[in-house]
């Protein structure tokens, strides 16, 4: 890169994009800044546009190790260049192709998620060079994958984790004739050619086709997705809006949604729900299905589970908790006495227990005799019904037992065998442990 006067350069768009976008937002003085450097054209562009600027900033370069020696050319030709011009530089590796294989990810997505991840990271916001075309690109592939509101959106300014997209309205030809001015040199990814990928498809045979029909159709899909912002504003306002009516419960990893109230809502209560159950990993198709599921219907997330109950939707964690460990404490009957019942402590009569008690999950087929129930047995599981527990509650039930069967349904009652009566003498207390206790 040639010697050139910040003065000279004042009124180049990309430098004047900014420095408009600095002075939209404050930014603290001592707070590290970062560039996203590859070593392309884009990345290049904006770590001479920084400097130009006389801001001081930390390079940041991703070695992915996909594209044999061209990614360790380019790590190379990056090293060189902040070398030369004085740019503190942080590299990272990756296995990606490993990673991939192990997400079951494409290259391509795999790359994109460790890159922001390690972004992240980083104690302090990241330029990224994104520019029109490749917001353009973004929403047609979005459109093509039938992205809701938030994904048409596509591509912020600026992101909750730091990155930094001043460059979303400056053209490609503008980075080009920029750097072409400054006599700066940069890298080509081969694989940027290759239209098997589909953002590359767009890119090379897409979007010239576009460009046919009308001139202006990447302004013109840079402006749709400026529209699509706003709009994604008032939509999470109506989201808020309808937040109070439908969660009945919202706290923690438990959640819990009132299905009448979404269905008053029609159409926006619907949406509420899409939107709602795929921030916790559930697939549009799982909203749908929800609205129409009997009580008892079982759907599986990433992590979360969501169970129709009544007209309620519980959501917790697909990952049951361990089961509790519990103490058990003998002791000579009082005169005062009076049985426990809490969902966490039961009494019983000592001397009806026969052998060593263990708490394990309700299994199918168990049967005991509820407390009160003057003969016979029951299934557990009908018990449970019979006292509207959810299918959750019942995944994640557990009994206490002897070596002749259950003495302690958990939370729920006591078999009658074991119950405290007129002639027992020795009381059995027996205890839930908090989780960060042991007996």
């Amino acid at each position: 890169m040639t010697d050139h006067t910040t003065d000279q350069w004042k009124q180049t768009p990309l430098l004047q994009a900014v420095r408009d976008f600095l002075a939209a937002r404050e930014t603290s003085a001592n707070r590290p800044l970062y560039c996203a450097l590859s070593g392309g054209a884009d990345s290049v562009a904006m770590a001479c546009a920084l400097r130009l600027l006389g801001l001081s900033f930390t390079a940041a370069h991703v070695n992915f190790h996909i594209r044999g020696e061209e990614s360790e050319r380019d790590e190379r030709f990056v090293r060189d260049f902040c070398r030369r011009h004085d740019i503190p530089l942080r590299v990272r590796h990756f296995d990606t192709l490993n990673e991939a294989q192990t997400s079951g990810e494409s290259l391509e997505m795999a790359a994109r998620r460790l890159r922001y991840a390690w972004f992240s990271e980083l104690d302090g916001p990241i330029f990224v060079a994104h520019h029109a075309e490749d917001q353009a690109e973004t929403l047609l592939l979005r459109l093509l994958r039938g992205s809701g509101l938030r994904g048409l959106a596509a591509m912020r300014t600026v992101r909750a984790d730091g990155v930094w997209r001043p460059w979303l309205k400056v053209r490609k030809a503008e980075i080009l004739d920029f750097l072409n001015a400054l006599g700066q040199a940069f890298v080509t990814d081969s694989s940027n050619a290759d239209t098997q990928f589909r953002r590359n498809f767009v890119r090379h045979r897409v979007l010239p086709v576009l460009h046919t029909l009308n001139p202006r159709s990447v302004a013109t899909l840079s402006e749709t997705t400026e529209r699509l912002q706003a709009a994604l504003s008032v939509y999470e306002v109506g989201l808020a809006a309808l937040d109070a009516e439908c969660w009945l419960e919202n706290g923690g990893d438990r959640a819990v949604i009132a299905l009448a109230a979404v269905r008053r809502r029609g159409a926006a209560g619907r949406e509420w729900l899409r939107e709602r159950l795929s921030q916790r990993g559930f697939t549009a198709e799982v909203a749908v299905a929800v609205l129409s599921a009997r009580s008892g219907a079982l759907f599986e997330g990433r992590d979360v589970c969501a169970a129709v109950h009544g007209d309620r939707l519980l959501l917790q964690p697909a990952e049951r908790a361990p089961l509790p460990a519990f103490d058990a404490r003998s002791y000579s009957r009082p005169k005062d006495f009076v049985p426990a019942r809490a969902a966490d402590r039961i009494t019983i009569d000592a001397a009806a227990v026969v052998g060593d008690l263990c708490i394990r999950r309700v299994a199918a087929g168990d049967r005991f005799a509820p407390f009160g129930m003057p003969k016979g047995t029951k299934l557990v599981s009908d018990y449970l019904t019979d006292r509207h527990r959810s299918v959750l509650e019942k995944q994640a039930a557990a009994v206490i037992c002897d070596e002749r069967g259950i003495v302690w349904l958990v939370g729920e009652t006591v078999d009658r065998r074991v119950a405290v009566h007129r002639s027992t003498q020795t009381i059995l207390d027996i205890r839930l442990l908090p989780p960060d206790r042991e007996a």
